[in-house]
């Protein structure tokens, strides 16, 4: 067992670290989870007339996109050049920027 102090101290010695961000590769696969998880959620809903939900998933999607690129871009060393990152990880975030682009107008389309 680890008092709170003992904890303290481990998590200050794992920042002090020089690439105490290798250890964030867990969390963005983590975060790559969580955004399948709404993607799928957003194809669900959009059968259903939730468009307010539909528009706030899609900005939490976008976002979320947007911090594991900028992790991997920055500070995942496995990545050169700009063009090591597959075109279909942009497709996914300019299509999930024109879900909410769309999903905002209707927001504003039915509530004026």
């Amino acid at each position: 067992d680890l008092t709170f102090k003992e904890f303290k101290a481990e998590v200050y010695k794992a920042f002090k670290q020089e690439e105490w961000y290798k250890d964030l590769g867990i969390v963005i696969s983590f975060v790559f989870d969580i955004i399948i998880v709404i993607s799928f959620s957003l194809i669900l809903l959009t059968f259903a007339d939730k468009i307010r939900l539909f528009n706030n998933l899609a900005l939490a999607n976008t976002i979320l996109i947007i911090l594991t690129l900028l992790y991997i871009i920055f500070l995942e060393s496995s990545f050169e050049h700009w063009r090591q990152i597959k075109w279909g990880y942009y497709a996914f975030l300019v299509t999930n920027l024109l879900i909410f682009y769309s999903s905002k107008q209707a927001i504003n389309l039915k509530n004026p």
